[in-house]
């Protein structure tokens, strides 16, 4: 189902190489010349169904030993980046979905949405069809049941008086979501409205995937991905963005002992954060 991680995941799309690390864990060791203190990097699932969120023992044992929390965007949101994450979400004045989908695939959709949503169809009408799909699969395969790491490490360290910060702003990420074809933003949702179990059972097999800490099979997973803008895709929402992260990265390290937390699918490829950071002189290490 075209751009199902993303979907699903916010952002996250999970895809590798043969550069991606074959070691089953999401958590990672940083340390190299610089750094006075060990670092850590450990691959989130950005919404986890609530019964199947769990937190590795790994990572509870690190969180004690850093002073730094990095997401890759903060989380606790001002009133004005509520305001622009609404406003970012719709179209442009005059623009609604029936404009953009078939007839055919319009009407399917609607029914969808009635029947199995038991919503109207104004709903969706104006939002973004990426972020429409976003709430349906929230909806539908998990009935709004969710957790997120993001939000529970950020509750950990602001409990503990701990500095959190991101790798980029909001705004950015707005931005790029916009880069992703509105072709296929709809052909998406056109996929969920005739085969919506198969969506789920998608969804399902990546938190498996996730679960067991697979890195392979999650690259695996989004090998599947499908769309003649799928590469361009993949390179604007993956690589060059860890591509820009690693000097951040450095810079961050080299000043404290942190936890760097970012979807799993940056972790692997030849352009994942581990390569990236090894190629920059530094070495990483699984944890187990």
């Amino acid at each position: 189902m075209k751009y199902l991680a993303l979907i699903v995941l916010c952002c996250i799309a999970l895809t590798g190489s043969a550069q991606t690390p074959t070691e089953n864990t999401l958590l990672w060791e940083i340390s190299g010349p610089g750094v006075r203190k060990s670092s850590f990097l450990f691959g989130t699932i950005h919404v986890m169904p609530r019964d199947s969120f769990y937190i590795p023992a790994s990572l509870e044992r690190i969180i004690p030993q850093t002073e730094q929390l990095v997401l890759e965007i903060p989380v606790d949101l001002k009133p004005a980046d509520m305001m622009a994450v609404l406003s970012g979400m719709m179209m442009p004045k005059g623009q609604e979905l029936q404009t953009l989908m078939p007839d055919s695939s319009y009407r399917a959709f609607v029914q969808f949405v009635t029947d199995s949503l038991d919503q109207h169809i104004k709903t969706y009408s104006r939002l973004k069809p990426i972020y429409s799909s976003q709430q349906i699969s929230l909806k539908y395969c998990m009935d709004g049941q969710t957790e997120s790491y993001e939000m529970y490490l950020n509750k950990r360290y602001k409990k503990d008086k701990k500095e959190v910060s991101g790798l980029e702003t909001l705004q950015e990420q707005l931005r790029m979501l916009d880069e992703i074809p509105m072709e296929d933003q709809v052909a998406g949702l056109a996929e969920i409205a005739y085969a919506p179990h198969e969506m789920c059972d998608q969804f399902a097999e990546l938190v498996s995937a996730y679960r067991n800490q697979d890195l392979t099979r999650l690259a695996t997973l989004m090998e599947e991905e499908d769309g003649e803008n799928w590469e361009q895709t993949k390179t604007t929402l993956l690589d060059d963005r860890n591509q820009k992260w690693i000097s951040l990265i450095s810079e961050l390290i080299r000043k404290n002992t942190v936890l760097i937390a970012v979807g799993a699918g940056h972790l692997g490829g030849e352009y994942g954060v581990v390569n990236l950071l090894r190629q920059a002189g530094y070495e990483v290490k699984p944890v187990f």
